[in-house]
């Protein structure tokens, strides 16, 4: 755990407590485990189980614990309410944060500095951006992460004056300067008429200066003025974001400057993750024996189960050394199942029973299920993974000679008998839907239906780029239909059961990268009942396994049960119509059905600013 986290471990109908913070403790993290959440959902935080209670926005790492909850030095409560999909939602989970009372430290408080930089930079905020350069130099010194396209453009906006204010009053005119001297007395003339007037006389020195006028106040930048600078300046800030949904708070309202979108095979596993352990259908075991034969019994498999028979000269059994949860040969999600077979080697469990052994995903040994001939089935319920394996034994001297049907079956009762199946579908797409929303509903936003051209087919795998309508189609899927194609060979002293002619597949030389199977699981390890790429040029697609038999996998083939997917050596492109997608003003969320989403978005630049600032003071607040 981080210094600055703390974990709670959530149960739903249970109070769940955590471990201690102290008082004044601030900057923490919540993370939260044990529930399943979505992407984003509310956290409710209050230091009282009544009253009012504060809502922050949890993601995927976790959710910050308010300050002002780590002041009082009382417990902090928390409440998870996750939303159903419309304006209703309920309260799920309820949590307790233990607070350790402690003496108030004098550090806590803003010093001076930090307090007359917050102040500003709230003023700032409330007359516009036209004030932020009187102080850029403080706010530079604890938020030098705002990009200095800002400052050249803001200085840009100063200088063709779009940012001045009205000019200030005139100031009061100056004293009159002091009278010049007379001027020399010409010469007296004759006596006479009078002569003409004199020249004039020196000017004057200039008087004092008056006192200067008051500024001017400073002009407001309205909304209007912010949105018309955008537009004049629509790349002055460029940003990103990318994910399953990719999200971001400061968008303009503009059109996405590049968008991508992912495209990803879907493979229908029956509620198991990837690689599934058991099968698609109802009966989750795929019949296998450890032994073929031991002391005097013979152990064969079948299509349903086990053919047991012979008389053992000893006690026999038909499984080996104990397995991990890793190499088990069924892994089996939590929940209820029920254990059945139609027979066993023996009346009573002193002739002989079937036993099925397990270990958890932890490493926890669960109880030995046995199977008896008075009692065929037992239902247990796993609070984990489980890993299974089984086999059957027999007493000294007892003669047999049964066919045994297994069964794993979802649920808490036995039903009639289902072979083992496993065919987990493959499927691509189409075409493509993205959605731009300020939420997290589609039904909120708006969504762009895009479809692939015809030639293009199904795409199973690759990108779109939906600005410049770049189709990238990198994997492809493949039906084994042809059961003639399938043969028995060897490869590293393993052998497979193959299908021949599947050139040009893949972009490396590995034997299992990349690869989807419909039929079989694929594994590197090579388990019994897997595939993979097998032969010295890797070009065949090879089955491992123990129960199916080359003419039970070809009647499957035909039926076209078996298909697989796998990257393309060269991608392939195709070009479509571009789309324009419009972000919106502020909060933007955009993803797509076929995978995860880039998006280069031009951001709104009074957003932008607000946010550097709001994480300026908070940095400065933690500092």
């Amino acid at each position: 755990m981080k210094n600055n986290e703390i974990i709670i471990y959530l149960q739903k109908g249970r109070t769940s407590v955590t471990g201690s913070l102290y008082q004044y403790d601030y900057g923490q993290r919540l993370i939260i485990n044990g529930a399943a959440l979505p992407e984003t959902y509310e956290v409710h935080f209050s230091n009282a189980l009544i009253g009012s209670s504060k809502t922050v926005l949890g993601d995927s790492t976790g959710v910050a614990i308010p300050d002002e909850y780590l002041t009082s030095g009382n417990n902090i409560h928390v409440w998870i309410y996750l939303h159903d999909g419309n304006a209703d939602g309920e309260t799920e989970y309820h949590g307790i944060i233990n607070v350790i009372q402690r003496a108030k430290p004098t550090d806590q408080e803003p010093t001076p500095v930090q307090q007359d930089v917050i102040t500003q930079a709230i003023a700032a905020l409330n007359t516009g951006v036209s004030t932020v350069e009187s102080i850029a130099e403080d706010v530079q010194e604890i938020a030098d992460g705002i990009p200095q396209t800002i400052n050249d453009a803001l200085q840009e906006a100063k200088d063709s004056g779009e940012f001045d204010g009205p000019k200030g009053d005139k100031g009061d005119k100056g004293d009159k300067g002091d009278t010049g001297a007379t001027g020399a007395t010409g010469p007296k003339g004759d006596t006479g008429e009078q002569g003409p007037q004199g020249p004039k006389g020196d000017k004057g020195d200039t008087g004092e200066q008056g006192p200067k006028g008051d500024k001017g106040d400073p002009g407001e930048v309205t909304q209007a003025e912010f949105d018309e600078l955008s537009e004049n300046k629509a790349d002055i800030i460029v940003s990103s974001a990318s994910g399953a949904i990719a999200s971001f708070p400061d968008g303009a309202e503009s059109t996405a400057k590049e968008l991508v979108v992912g495209i990803e095979p879907v493979q229908d596993l029956h509620g198991y993750d990837h690689p599934w352990p058991a099968g698609g259908g109802k009966n989750k075991l795929l019949p296998y024996t450890d032994r073929t034969s031991h002391n005097g019994i013979t152990y064969t498999v079948t299509s349903e189960g086990i053919n047991i028979s012979g008389t053992a000269t000893s006690s026999s059994y038909s499984y080996g050394a104990a397995d991990t949860y890793a190499d088990s040969p069924i892994k089996l999600p939590t929940g209820t199942y029920t254990f059945s077979s139609s027979a066993v080697p023996g009346s009573t469990q002193i002739d002989g029973y079937l036993v099925f052994m397990g270990v958890t995903e932890s490493g926890t040994a669960i109880s030995n299920i046995v199977l008896t001939g008075t009692t065929l089935a037992k239902t247990v319920t796993f609070s984990e993974p489980v890993g299974i394996f089984y086999g059957f034994y027999v007493a000294n001297g007892q003669t047999v000679n049964v066919n045994c049907q297994i069964m794993i079956e979802s649920g808490n009762s036995k039903t009639d008998f289902t072979p083992y199946s496993n065919i987990c579908p493959i499927t691509g797409w189409t075409g493509a839907k993205v959605t731009v929303s300020p939420t997290t509903d589609e039904e909120d936003g708006t969504t762009y239906d895009i479809t692939f051209p015809s030639e293009a087919g199904t795409v199973y795998g690759g990108t779109l780029d939906v600005t410049t309508g770049t189709l990238t189609v990198d994997r492809v899927s493949k039906l084994l239909n042809d059961p003639t194609k399938w043969a028995t060979t060897s490869s590293n002293t393993v052998n497979f059961i193959c299908y021949e002619d599947c050139s040009n597949r893949r972009k490396t030389a590995e034997s299992f990268s990349g690869l989807l199977c419909s039929y079989m699981r694929v594994d590197s390890a090579l388990p019994s009942n897997t595939a993979r790429w097998v032969g010295a040029s890797s070009n065949n697609f090879g089955i491992k396994s123990d129960a199916l038999t080359i003419e039970q996998i070809k009647a499957d083939s035909a039926e076209g049960k078996i298909a697989i997917s796998y990257p393309l050596a060269t991608p392939v492109t195709y070009q479509l119509t571009p789309t324009e997608v419009s972000t919106l003003l502020g909060q933007n969320n955009i993803w797509a059905d076929t995978g995860n989403t880039s998006v280069t978005y031009r951001a709104d630049t009074k957003l932008y600013i607000d946010n550097k600032i709001t994480q300026a003071i908070a940095a400065a607040l933690n500092a």
